[in-house]
């Protein structure tokens, strides 16, 4: 059968599991795949995801949330909801500016104890912001707005890297 286009590939922290979204039949959906190859549906997220050339997915440490980049509709911003696994239940984190593209490449620190993600106000400027969880309102912890393309914890858990543009030139900070 035709399994349609799949993206976004994220392994779980047990290395058993992967998620991934697939577009079938006009939709997004995030897939769970078990290491004996059952695949299990986690949910149905807006079809205006599939322009989103950024990682949508992130597996929190302990195995039991997933972090993804929705759009609720045509004319709101990408946020970043929580999917709790067994539960079944989604939440809301971010919120961004009705006028930004939105909240992308959400990651979680290896402590699990915040999220970071990119905000992007407009095309090729982004901020980088930090959510304390279970919730708590996002801190930017870049000075200015930038060119910046990815972002990842230090396996402390105590900084980032972030990559970007600066002068035409692609780099890493931290």
């Amino acid at each position: 059968p035709d399994q349609g286009d799949m993206f976004s590939p994220a392994w779980g922290p047990d290395s058993r599991r992967l998620a991934y979204i697939q577009q079938r039949d006009g939709r997004l959906q995030i897939v769970i795949e078990e290491a004996n190859g059952d695949r299990v549906p986690a949910g149905d997220i807006s079809a205006q995801g599939i322009d989103v050339i950024a990682r949508q997915l992130d597996w929190s440490p302990d195995g039991r949330i997933l972090a993804v980049t929705n759009k609720p509709a045509n004319d709101e911003p990408f946020r970043i909801e929580l999917i709790h696994i067994r539960e079944r239940r989604r939440t809301t984190l971010t919120v961004p500016p009705a006028l930004s593209d939105g909240d992308f490449e959400p990651r979680f620190s290896p402590d699990g104890s915040r999220l970071a993600f990119l905000r992007q106000n407009s095309r090729g400027v982004a901020g980088v912001l930090v959510v304390t969880l279970p919730s708590s309102e996002p801190v930017a912890v870049t000075d200015e707005r930038g060119a910046f393309t990815g972002i990842d914890w230090s396996p402390d858990s105590r900084s980032l890297v972030v990559s970007g543009e600066a002068a035409g030139v692609h780099r890493l900070w931290r």
